[in-house]
């Protein structure tokens, strides 16, 4: 056994042997679970990231979080030498442990399913606890920091380039620390939203956190000059952590796991069926209304997207018409129902049912296909995954509350000059639904869901779907 292994093993069990004292399941029980994890991570975060010490600490704290794993490594043993060795390793926080990992699971299962998708949720869940393995592991150093994993980033970049320079001066110390400071207030940025979010927000708050940043920026290039930047940074961290919010470490995990979860079965939900009138190449030149047929119809929406549409709760679908005098009728949601009938209607049909006012070919299946993948696919892929969220990545969530250019807040809601972008994305964020957020906003569900979408398509916040294929050209 490596001499940290040992080491560590000692000092655990003075944590442990204040658990077995505590009443089992009790706030005091709980707290010392939150202790062994935080003082393992904290050990951790004294080794480089891929150091062969830091291994074996993660090594320990994987099996205290986890013991659910080690029983399904030992499920290969003979049975007399699998009792031996769980006796051998097992834990006295080994029951609460799984107790709150199977809680994790049970909500999981309880709020999207046992069979997400069509997926089994083992698959989903084992896909997910891998990922958050990975996520926490490469985090680990800005547990209890005070600042986040991008800011962390352009830390150890920094820290980089000014051990690279054979000799410091203020003057090409300047543009390092320039960029420095650009992250850190962005960083800030991020962190005065999230004290906005917080129940007891004051802007008080807001008052006492901004001289931290300045006084940090002020003593940046001395401190790297006098060799005491490493103790600048720490003070900076140890004065915001408080105003971050830190999160015990089993909880930290909960929730990166959650989050890789529904990562999953975003990605399995942003697969919707092609429209109806997806384009066919004929083999020869005819009428134009033989270029779309019957026979080639896709496959059916799911029947979550058509009992959604035929709802139209919000009245989202039947108000999205072809802009042209008196053709409100010939609306998103009518053309979507009379679609769904069997046979599926050509469009010279279809045209002659809306009174041959326009042509089906150039105007009404264009129309369709422009709402169904485009303008409404976010809309539609939110309401797949069920209640989980923005079909946004972190990336384009990260873009539009940093908002460096002031883009999303200049965007304004018609008739609602009050409401820009940036708000509606961050209130839709935190909330559990559209009726939440137009509460919170008091705006019409209508009007904001369309200001939604059109943000959305205006900023190019969601990839579009490849319809077509560009032919390759023909060898001469």
């Amino acid at each position: 056994m490596h001499s940290l292994e040992r080491r560590l093993n000692l000092e655990l069990e003075c944590l442990f042997q204040k658990f077995r004292q505590a009443q089992p399941d009790s706030p005091e029980q709980q707290r010392i679970f939150d202790a062994i994890l935080q003082f393992i991570v904290e050990n951790a975060q004294r080794y480089p990231f891929k150091s062969r010490e830091r291994r074996i600490i993660t090594g320990i704290l994987w099996s205290i979080m986890t013991p659910a794993l080690m029983d399904e490594s030992l499920e290969s043993l003979p049975p007399s030498k699998r009792e031996s060795i769980r006796e051998k390793l097992q834990k006295p926080t080994d029951s609460l442990a799984r107790t709150k990992l199977e809680k994790i699971k049970a909500f999981l299962k309880k709020k999207y399913g046992n069979s997400p998708f069509n997926t089994s949720f083992d698959d989903c869940w084992n896909e997910a606890f891998s990922n958050a393995q990975k996520e926490f592991l490469t985090k680990l150093d800005i547990y209890y920091k005070g600042i986040d994993y991008p800011c962390f980033e352009k830390w150890q970049k920094f820290l980089s380039q000014i051990d690279s320079l054979e000799v410091k001066t203020e003057e090409n110390l300047q543009p390092l620390c320039q960029d420095l400071i650009q992250e850190l207030n962005k960083f800030q940025n991020r962190l005065q939203n999230r004290l906005k979010k917080r129940k007891d927000f004051s802007e008080d708050s807001l008052q006492r956190v901004a001289p931290y940043f300045q006084s940090f920026y002020a003593q940046l290039i001395d401190s790297i000059l006098n060799n005491t930047l490493l103790q600048n940074w720490d003070i900076f961290c140890h004065n915001i952590r408080d105003y971050y919010e830190p999160k015990s470490v089993w909880n930290w995990f909960s929730t990166m796991l959650i989050h890789r979860y529904l990562d999953v079965l975003r990605k399995l939900g942003k697969t919707i069926a092609e429209p109806a009138d997806a384009p066919v190449s004929p083999e020869k030149k005819g009428d134009k209304w033989d270029r779309v047929t019957p026979q080639a119809k896709s496959q059916n929406p799911p029947e979550e997207i058509i009992e959604l549409i035929r709802e139209d709760a919000y009245g989202i679908f039947s108000s999205k018409s072809i802009d042209k005098p008196n053709c409100e009728d010939i609306n998103f949601r009518a053309i979507f129902l009379l679609k769904l009938n069997e046979p599926e209607p050509t469009l010279a049909q279809i045209e002659e049912y809306f009174g041959n006012r326009v042509n089906a070919q150039t105007t009404i299946s264009s129309f369709y296909s422009r709402c169904y993948r485009e303008y409404f696919r976010p809309f539609f892929q939110e309401w797949l995954n069920g209640d989980l969220g923005l079909p946004l990545t972190d990336e384009r969530l990260q873009e539009i509350q940093d908002d460096v250019e002031g883009k999303f807040q200049r965007k304004k809601m018609p008739n609602y000059p009050e409401i820009n972008f940036q708000q509606v994305i961050l209130n839709r964020s935190n909330s559990g639904s559209w009726q939440q957020v137009t509460q919170n906003l008091n705006v019409p569900i209508k009007d904001l869901i369309y200001f939604y979408l059109d943000c959305l398509r205006r900023f190019k916040l969601v990839s579009r779907e490849k319809t077509r294929q560009r032919l390759p050209k023909k060898k001469s």
